[in-house]
């Protein structure tokens, strides 16, 4: 229940001896940094998997392939090791970011990160971190499990990382945020200009013009209300001389439909809430964020009729350079499927994929729980996998739990573009297909 540490992995290729892996520890009071004189991610991550005793069962977690000989970390100080030459200069200037930003863009042994571009404590912006990811576990808890995505969210008042003042109001949006009128000085951190940039691309104080929100915070310096809308309808204000937070997820079918179970409350500390998801709600609101006509199906490869299975049992891939993970089939997701396959990723990351369902002789399953169901996230890169778990997976579960699976269907229907026999046979979908009525939100 409680977060630690963070490993920050440098995104895309270093130059000459850039350092690219930093570990940021908690102590009680302060948080550390070290980095690695060699540049093997690999090897940094075996060094903190090490070092916190963490079991292999941790390894498919990483971004990278934990197969690194580990190596002692040293001490990491505003851009450089401790032990560099130039960190007494760099530690006596009072903004040292562009000195150390020239180094690492002439390939030196340095790595500036933006965590020290903020207006404040950088350990107060890696607690307001571990805070967000903490609650996020919380409610992974109480959920079940079921938010497989990390999901910056914050409930009831955060602690702003700049200063001690709490937020009270916080503003979450399922997509992109909307500044309705001009006020002069209005700003947010935490923006990204494109929403197919996939969170790769961090902006600070840049101006509130119709951008995606990530996760951060909105400055109303102006003398007029900022009013704000997002893309699932919600609309917020934000006075003059003061700010509100901002997270960007796709659980807002979560925060419009939890439902107050219990408060715990062990004096002296503090009230907790707990929550859980109403399943019905939930499905019902995912329901009406779904795109009709499913125009993303368009493109997407049609399910092979059958597919070969050797004697030993296992599944033969009918093209390797179109489909892919052909294997067990999910019995929790796609109950009564033998194998399953999913098709190769698309080039637009972020972008819609297929999935296939056979029985156990390769028959291609067309109908039910059991057959395979198109993502409109494919199940790619890291952060696909996340989003794939919100738009794709979160929903089959509430759908599931709420007996609408038929209104699941509907919206991610079982691919037979190559007109199987239906199958299996008995199923009261060969003569009539889901329909919008299974999704009834009265």
């Amino acid at each position: 229940g409680r977060v630690d540490s963070f490993v920050g992995l440098r995104n895309g290729m270093a130059d000459g001896e850039n350092i690219t892996a930093v570990w940021f520890s908690r102590t009680v009071d302060q948080w550390r940094s070290w980095a690695w004189r060699g540049q093997d991610r690999s090897a940094a991550i075996a060094s903190v998997k090490l070092i916190l005793g963490l079991p292999d069962s941790t390894d498919a977690s990483w971004p990278v392939p934990v197969n690194g000989t580990p190596a002692a970390p040293e001490e990491f100080k505003r851009g450089v090791l401790a032990s560099d030459p130039l960190a007494p200069l760099i530690d006596s200037l009072e903004d040292p970011s562009g000195f150390v930003q020239s180094l690492e863009l002439s390939g030196w042994r340095a790595a500036w990160l933006d965590i020290w571009s903020q207006p404040c404590e950088s350990f107060k912006v890696l607690n307001a971190w571990a805070i967000a990811v903490e609650g996020t576990e919380l409610q992974m808890m109480i959920d079940g499990g079921s938010t497989a995505q990390a999901e910056m969210t914050f409930t009831n008042t955060i602690q702003h990382p700049c200063n001690d003042r709490q937020l009270t109001r916080v503003f979450e949006s399922h997509g992109f945020v909307v500044a309705l009128n001009d006020v002069d000085g209005a700003y947010a951190d935490g923006l990204i200009p494109d929403s197919q940039q996939g969170g790769t691309v961090i902006e600070h104080s840049t101006f509130l013009a119709g951008m995606m929100l990530i996760e951060g915070f909105i400055q109303n310096n102006g003398t007029a209300v900022l009013e704000l809308a997002a893309s699932d309808g919600s609309l917020t204000q934000v006075d003059p001389n003061s700010e509100i937070a901002v997270v960007w997820t796709h659980g807002t079918c979560v925060s419009r439909c939890q439902v107050l179970l219990d408060v715990i409350h062990d004096p002296p500390g503090p009230r907790i809430p707990i929550y859980a998801v109403d399943a019905k709600c939930y499905c019902c609101c995912w329901k009406g964020l779904q795109p009709v006509p499913p125009t993303w199906l368009v493109g997407l490869p049609d399910c092979p009729c059958s597919i070969s299975v050797n004697r030993d049992g296992t599944p033969v891939n009918p093209d390797p350079s179109a489909w892919r993970n052909l294997g067990l089939g999910s019995q929790r997701y796609h109950p009564g499927a033998v194998f399953g396959m999913r098709s190769t990723c698309p080039t637009v990351n972020g972008g819609p994929g297929q999935q296939c369902c056979y029985d156990g002789a390769g028959g291609l399953l067309t109908v039910g729980g059991g057959a395979g169901t198109p993502d409109i996230v494919a199940p790619c890169g890291l952060w696909d996998i996340w989003s794939h778990s919100d738009e794709d997976v979160e929903s089959w579960h509430y759908c599931s739990k709420a007996g609408m699976l038929d209104c699941y269907l509907f919206h991610r229907p079982p691919n037979n573009g190559n007109d199987c026999a239906c199958n299996p046979t008995s199923h009261p979908h060969c003569t009539t297909p889901p329909n919008q009525q299974s999704c009834n939100c009265d």
